[in-house]
């Protein structure tokens, strides 16, 4: 388990959480990003806020290491994702 892996199960509640996927990339841009996809109950649902407080929480953790390669980060819950297949 990483140590985001970690922050995350701490934070939301692993009860809820099936997976977290912490994949490195390069955007258009050319930036450095974490693509961090968390796979919650069979349900897909989760609790409101979680996925703003996963996302501040992760921001903040990378700030607060000065960790200037991956300055960007993209959240993708189960849910968003199958919102975005929807629309």
């Amino acid at each position: 388990m990483t140590e985001i892996e970690s922050i995350i199960r701490n934070e939301v509640g692993s009860t809820i959480i099936q997976t977290v996927k912490i994949q490195p990339a390069v955007n258009r841009d050319g930036e450095n990003v974490l693509f961090i996809d968390v796979i919650y109950d069979e349900n897909g649902t989760l609790p409101n806020g979680v996925a703003v407080t996963v996302t501040d929480l992760i921001w903040n953790h990378l700030q607060s290491e000065a960790n200037d390669a991956f300055p960007v980060i993209n959240f993708i819950s189960s849910s968003d994702a199958m919102e975005h297949h929807a629309a």
